[in-house]
């Protein structure tokens, strides 16, 4: 037992002295993953079994702890599932060790160059006062901080059980008792608890609107603009972004609600009882369960420039998601393909390769509203989601996501006329579906292709339109989809037609 304790207190990458272990990298050229394990190992003096390997589990949290560390103040570059960093070129050595002290960035005076060693006279007209501001730090301030999700997960509870309206005075003494004071600095401007509260709740909180809570005359009170019922559910999305695992209990603790005291009521007498009991309906007569479930509706033979479907029976029911919401999330599944469970992604990174891979621009604001959708509908699939990205916690959920949003399974049909025989057509493009749809000539044929939106059929499909000759052409509506997206890819892949 006191082995398994000391191999987890061995693996805390929290106990590491990232200072130590900054100072101790050569920023002058990139930073692999074996250097910065390397690096940790010497500093900590951790030999054998206890030290860091690159393709363990804790390695995952140990990236995470380090890139806390060191901020925006380098660039992260992925090769697969390794991450290589490099120091950002108006930063030095120096700056970034400091950054990793305090938190703070240091600002490095230039040092004036001399015309003459013996004679030197100063071009500057600095002053003391302008000397002390070159001299200041400015401190780094993300929101949101544990402490601003607090504050509003406990003034949306209040809010709550005051029916969309609360004193000021009662959310002031609470948040006297947390120890928070009236007003703080947060990214070089002036914010009041009030004001914290009401940029989660616009950033944060979609459904709420922006700034959806309004201070009274003389400040003596907090009010909700919409409907207090909405909040239960805000609230504990809420806590779930909390990270400091006291301060996360503390306000558990605080708006948790009694449980009401069940009421007793007293036995009716059975005069009472056999009075008011129904008589049974015969099961003959029980009225028939409704089929509230939408229908299927699949593809039937089309005609060409009009696309004809047919029923075949209720389908199972499922949460409705638009045909964007399936494309982006069929995205996300193809980046995630592969992960390993423990290994931590960006969502500027996951944005980053769908942008550079499919020439698609998702914002980051959106995918991690699509995460969090996603990890509702597959529990277990991501260990956390925090303010900066996800941890995958279930390989089995990835696969099962990624069979599920599979790009290959949005199919769709487009006819053409090619000057190609079909043979010629399926030995060129393999990935595609090739059916004749209507034979002119031997080699001048209309053929209906069968396309969806993997990668590899999108490509094919592209560079069959890019090579298109005179006399072959499209017989599908130019705002179809299919080839709205076969227009950007030619653009992104060929430089356009």
């Amino acid at each position: 037992m006191d082995k398994r304790k000391e191999m987890k207190e061995a693996f805390n990458p929290e106990k590491i002295d990232y200072v130590a272990v900054i100072k101790s990298l050569n920023w002058d050229k990139e930073i692999t993953p074996v250097d910065l394990v390397k690096a940790v190992n010497y500093v900590e003096g951790l030999k054998g079994r206890k030290k860091y390997e690159t393709n363990e589990k804790s390695f995952g949290l140990l990236i995470k702890c380090f890139e806390k560390r060191v901020g925006d103040l380098v660039t992260t570059r992925i090769n697969g599932k390794d991450r290589f960093y490099m120091l950002k070129p108006e930063y030095k050595p120096e700056q970034i060790v400091h950054y990793a002290k305090t938190g703070e960035i240091l600002e490095i005076k230039e040092e004036l160059k001399k015309e003459d060693p013996k004679f030197y006279i100063s071009t500057t007209s600095d002053t003391k006062e302008e000397e002390e501001k070159k001299r200041t730090t400015r401190k780094r301030c993300v929101f949101p901080d544990c402490e601003a999700i607090a504050k509003s997960a406990i003034l949306l509870y209040l809010l709550k059980k005051g029916e969309g309206k609360v004193d000021s005075k009662i959310f002031n003494e609470i948040r006297e008792k947390f120890g928070w004071k009236y007003q703080r600095s947060i990214e070089g401007k002036p914010y009041t608890s009030y004001m914290e509260v009401n940029r989660f709740c616009t950033d944060y909180l979609d459904d709420l609107g922006k700034n959806p809570i309004s201070i009274g005359a003389n400040k003596k009170y907090y009010k909700f603009e919409g409907d207090p019922k909405i909040l239960d559910n805000k609230i504990k999305d809420t806590l779930t972004l909390i990270e400091d695992e006291d301060l996360k209990k503390k306000v558990q603790e605080f708006i948790t609600e009694p449980e009401a005291k069940e009421k007793t009521e007293p036995i009716p007498k059975l005069k009472e009882v056999i009075e008011d009991k129904p008589m049974p309906t015969p099961k003959h007569l029980e009225p028939k369960p409704i089929i509230t479930e939408r229908p299927r509706i699949i593809k039937a033979t089309p005609v060409i420039g009009n696309s004809e479907f047919r029923e075949t029976g209720p389908a199972p029911s499922t949460i409705y998601e638009s045909s964007k919401v399936k494309w982006y999330k069929s995205l996300i599944a193809a980046t995630l393909k592969g992960a390993e469970r423990g290994v931590w992604y960006n969502f500027s990174d996951i944005s980053s390769i769908i942008k550079k891979t499919r020439y698609v621009e998702i914002g980051l604001r959106e995918i991690k509203d699509l995460l969090i959708d996603i990890g509702k509908q597959y529990k277990g699939i991501f260990r956390e989601i925090d303010f900066g990205g996800i941890t995958i916690g279930s390989e089995v959920l990835v696969k099962d996501f990624g069979q599920t949003y599979s790009g290959d399974k949005v199919v769709e049909s487009i006819f053409i006329r090619l000057h190609m025989t079909i043979e010629e057509l399926i030995e060129t493009y393999p990935e595609l579906k090739f059916k004749i749809a209507s034979k002119i000539s031997e080699g001048d044929n209309v053929y209906e292709i069968e396309t969806n939106r993997s990668e590899k059929t999108e490509k094919a499909f592209a560079k069959l339109v890019f090579r298109m000759r005179q006399g072959e052409t499209i017989l599908e509506s130019p705002n179809n989809w299919t080839i709205k997206r076969t227009k950007i890819l030619i653009d992104k892949l060929f430089g356009g037609i």
